[in-house]
């Protein structure tokens, strides 16, 4: 009898991941929120969590996909430009994004360690 697979660890680093590249993106539209021509970049989250439906119909499809989890790759589409502003990157919204990137992010570390105690107890 095998035992099953708990992809917890795995799929919190995914999202742990997506957080960070979430941060990058919004980092690096706000660095070129004077660039002329510069068209801001978000993340298609749906591309990605498509991408994982994909993998999850296979176990072992899904622990490759998770084998390789890095901040770059992550698919990403242009941002529709806000005019009335002047500029193509909206300040407020990119720091929103940077605010609620990085609190995610610390939600996933404290949920990965809530889960490495409850092994440690087992």
């Amino acid at each position: 009898m095998t035992q099953p697979v708990d992809f917890t660890p795995a799929l919190i680093s995914w999202r742990m991941s997506l957080d960070q590249a979430r941060a990058r993106i919004a980092g690096n539209n706000i660095a070129n929120v004077n660039t002329n021509g510069f068209v801001p970049q978000k993340l298609d989250f749906a591309a990605e969590l498509a991408r994982l439906r994909t993998a999850a119909t296979d176990p072992a499809t899904l622990r490759d996909a998770f084998a390789g989890v890095k901040t770059e790759g992550f698919a990403t589409v242009p941002e529709t430009p806000n005019s009335l502003l002047g500029s193509p990157v909206n300040l407020d919204q990119e720091i929103a994004t940077m605010i609620s990137a990085n609190t995610d992010y610390q939600s996933m570390v404290t949920g990965l360690n809530s889960y490495f105690s409850l092994l440690h107890l087992a």
